[in-house]
Parts: structure tokens; C-alpha cells; sequence
């Protein structure tokens, strides 16, 4: 294999990371809804939130597909030391989500998780691991995928959508922020955590290429 054709199929293989992250942000909330709604004895509170899943058919797939976003984002290369940081924190809080569960409604457990935490402890530890991958999330968005040469007209295009993405997922946080303090009811914050992760994907889906019509010529 020449030198060349080494280099395209590595190229490759970098796109096809990135648009694999994107393509696990999508599936994965709507993956948990159905796979929870299909669970004759969940809790009348499993939709609550996407984590609250954890506690029905939706498991493994919750717990499977957040893991696997975390493989990805560590061994994700990026560009320099700043992607390494932000995308290997991201990873393992990704991670941090799964083995920490949030605390169940309904079951009358005391400890949970793979290190079969108390709930307070595990549910404190989910919703830093949450609140902060967010957070890296928007940031990665909003403040790496945008470098570059902005000369670029399709770049341009695709910062457009890089800001509404990251700023979308920061929207998202003080709609939490404002359900929490009027204490909305049903499903919202799934609505949210959905919304934050399809946001996520379709950033990562067009710094992979996937969207044709947004790559340079």
C-alpha cells in the first residue's frame, strides 16, 4: 500500500469516527424510549428522563451506547492538546453517566450502579458527570470545531451550524434551570436531554462529513 492510499484511508477512518460519535448522540434517547415503553414493568416515572431509563429494558442499550461514546471521544485524535483534553474528559464522564445512575423513583433499592453505590452518592455523582459533559459538549462545539480558515464559504456554513448546535445545548441548560425551579411534570427533561444530544450528533455528523453539501470542493 503506497504512501498515499495510506493517508486516504486514515483520513477515512477519522470521518468515520466523527460521524459515528454523531450517529450514537441521535439513536440514543430515542433508543431508551422505546426500549423503555417496551418494558411491561417499568415504573409509571421511567420516562422521566432519559437516565431514569436506566431502570427499565433500556438499560443496556443506555449504558452500551454511553460507553462507547466515551471509547470514542478518548481515543478521538483531534488536532492538538486542547481536543485531547476536552474530548478525553468528555469520555469519561460519558462514562461517569452510566456507572453512576441516577436515583430511581419507585424502587425501593438502596444502592445502585456497578459499584453498588448508595443513591445519594451515585444520583450526586450522575448529574455532575451529566451537568459537565454538557458543558464540555457545548464548549467543544462552540469554541474548537469553529477554528479554522473562515475564508472558506462551506466553513462559514458549517461554523453556522457549529453555533447553533452549541448554543443550543447552552439554551438547554437554563430550560432546565427554569423547569426545575416551576417544577415542570411528564417528560421534559427528556424532551431537553434529547434535543441536547441530537444537537450533538448533527455537529459531530457535519465535522465528519456526512452532510455532502456542506464540504469544501
Amino acid at each position: 500500500m503506497g504512501r498515499l492510499e495510506l493517508m486516504k484511508n486514515l483520513n477515512k477512518q477519522f470521518f468515520i469516527h466523527r460521524q459515528t460519535l454523531g450517529v450514537l448522540g441521535i439513536v440514543l434517547p430515542f433508543a431508551c424510549l422505546l426500549f423503555g415503553w417496551l418494558d411491561p414493568a417499568a415504573t409509571s416515572t421511567w420516562y422521566g428522563s432519559m437516565s431514569a431509563t436506566y431502570f427499565t429494558n433500556a438499560r443496556d442499550i443506555f449504558v452500551a451506547v454511553l460507553m462507547m461514546t466515551g471509547v470514542f471521544l478518548i481515543t478521538y485524535t483531534g488536532y492538538d492538546w486542547r481536543d485531547k483534553l476536552v474530548n478525553i474528559s468528555a469520555g469519561i464522564l460519558a462514562m461517569g453517566i452510566a456507572l453512576f445512575p441516577t436515583s430511581p423513583k419507585g424502587l425501593e433499592v438502596t444502592h445502585i450502579g456497578l459499584f453498588s453505590l448508595p443513591i445519594p452518592v451515585a444520583s450526586m455523582l450522575h448529574n455532575i458527570c451529566a451537568i459537565v459533559f454538557f458543558g464540555l459538549l457545548a464548549l467543544n462545539i462552540l469554541w474548537l470545531f469553529t477554528k479554522g480558515d473562515t475564508s472558506n464559504h462551506k466553513k462559514r456554513e458549517r461554523n453556522k451550524i457549529y453555533m447553533i448546535c452549541g448554543w443550543g445545548i447552552v439554551g438547554m441548560f437554563a430550560v432546565t434551570a427554569i423547569g426545575v425551579y416551576f417544577n415542570f411534570h411528564v417528560m421534559w427533561i427528556w424532551i431537553v436531554e434529547a434535543i441536547m444530544l441530537v444537537l450533538f450528533g448533527v455537529a459531530w455528523l457535519v465535522k465528519g462529513k456526512a452532510i455532502k453539501l456542506l464540504n469544501d470542493i
